[in-house]
């Protein structure tokens, strides 16, 4: 959920919409699969340290319930 916050990010020629997966620069997706996935990890874990910083008003402000917030944030860095 936290997530699809962002709404599009830029590769090299156009907009992309975002959807559950973290972002890959090209540099990172030359890596082997295994180390993708581990920066996939981190940045979900960033991503929802991030989002348990937010406090209520914060929350409101960028459309997400403390409920939904905390169902996120209880989830493991690997969902």
């Amino acid at each position: 959920m936290f997530m699809n916050l962002q709404a599009q990010f830029e590769t090299s020629d156009h907009l992309i919409p975002t959807g559950v997966k973290p972002r890959l620069s090209r540099k990172q997706l030359a890596y082997p699969r295994w180390m993708q996935t581990l920066w996939k990890w981190s940045e979900r874990s960033r991503q929802r340290r991030d989002l348990a910083a937010l406090d209520d008003r914060l929350l409101k402000d960028v459309g997400i319930s403390p409920h939904d917030a905390a169902r996120e944030i209880a989830n493991p860095f690997w969902r």
